[in-house]
């Protein structure tokens, strides 16, 4: 069952450290990850790694373009949203300073990035800081915005569409994951509008360039028909892939009230979802496997993330923090088992 503290008394019921302890012991964690130079760049990873993703990413779609066969196309179009997702990957890595020492530096690879990507960066970027800052956090944290109830605080509150059909979100929670590449890239033009002026013209004709590459140019390059076949596959593939990287993480973990405050080793840890690493798990979920040491230390390059869990791992056994990790499969299991429950019983 999902934990919800909405209260003092719950949240210190909930906590298993002081703020003051909490904080002394994520010192000592820092002090030793910097010690072992887990936070530094890793500029030869980066350049194998982007290497990679985009040849892997003009590839299948210049195999789209040749192949007259559909069986090929549908794979290919498979293929070529794989690769976006993980190109997606590395703007969420320079996003959070972990490709280049520099901001600027990481500002302009993840804005390249995002030519094919499709995406607003400076929008992501914002609400993405803003569930690291408060991750499950009621009104915090923009993650929890999706329409699925995990608690009956957050269950009988759906309304609208979602609502009327919410008996059934342990069903309806994959499939429409499918639409996730879609809301995640054009439900906040609230950025566009709060900010419109001349510094962010630039960012709003990007934008645009962006949209039309990879909306527009496909009609253009690959004829109407297979353009309608490889457009559709992709989309709902990436929407499905990014979907099942980024819910294992929180979905199904402790919900935090508005008005709750937790220390940040805590919060971090018990909010959080680890999906049990391997080398191929670690590619395919862009080292988003290990989200409490992500959330930990946000800034790691992706390949030391690895080298973290031990140290953090120790930490929780220690201190008593649940350090929660589950297989693939597992985690869906548990994601959707927790939204059944919910439906049958709130």
């Amino acid at each position: 069952m999902v934990e919800f503290i909405q209260t003092l008394e719950e949240s210190e019921s909930f906590r298993h450290l002081s703020p003051t302890d909490a904080a002394d012991v994520y010192k000592e964690l820092r002090r030793k990850v910097i010690g072992e130079g887990l936070l530094d760049r890793n500029y030869g990873y980066y350049a194998g790694l982007t290497t990679l993703i985009f040849t892997g990413f003009f590839g299948s779609f210049a195999g789209v373009y040749f192949s007259q066969s559909l069986f090929v196309v549908v794979l290919l179009s498979l293929l070529f949203a794989f690769f976006s997702v993980q190109i997606g990957g590395l703007v969420h890595d320079a996003g959070h300073r972990a490709v280049f020492r520099t901001p600027l530096a990481n500002d302009v690879f993840a804005h390249s990035c995002t030519l094919v990507f499709a995406a607003c960066y400076s929008n992501w970027r914002i609400n993405h800081n803003r569930h690291h800052a408060s991750p499950n956090q009621v009104t915090r944290d923009p993650d929890m915005e999706i329409p699925y109830g995990f608690t009956p605080h957050r269950f009988n509150k759906l309304s609208g569409f979602m609502g009327a059909i919410k008996k059934f979100q342990k069903y309806t929670y994959l499939p429409f994951g499918t639409m996730a590449s879609l809301t995640m890239r054009y439900k906040r033009y609230d950025y566009f509008k709060e900010n419109f002026g001349p510094s962010i013209y630039w960012e709003i004709a990007l934008f645009f360039v962006s949209g039309f590459i990879r909306y527009i140019v496909p009609f253009v390059v690959l004829g109407f028909d297979k353009a309608c076949l490889f457009l559709v596959v992709s989309t709902l593939f990436e929407g499905f892939y990014m979907f099942n990287i980024f819910a294992p993480n929180h979905k199904g973990m402790p919900e935090i009230g508005p008005g709750v405050r937790l220390s940040f080793l805590e919060q971090q840890v018990r909010t959080a979802r680890n999906v049990r690493g391997h080398p191929i798990t670690d590619f395919v979920y862009l080292g988003l496997n290990y989200q409490i040491e992500h959330h930990l230390f946000p800034d790691t390059p992706r390949n030391n993330l690895r080298k973290l869990k031990p140290h953090v791992e120790e930490v929780c056994r220690k201190t008593g923090l649940h350090y929660s990790e589950a297989g693939v499969i597992e985690s869906n299991r548990l994601i959707l088992s927790e939204l059944g429950r919910i439906s049958q019983t709130a």
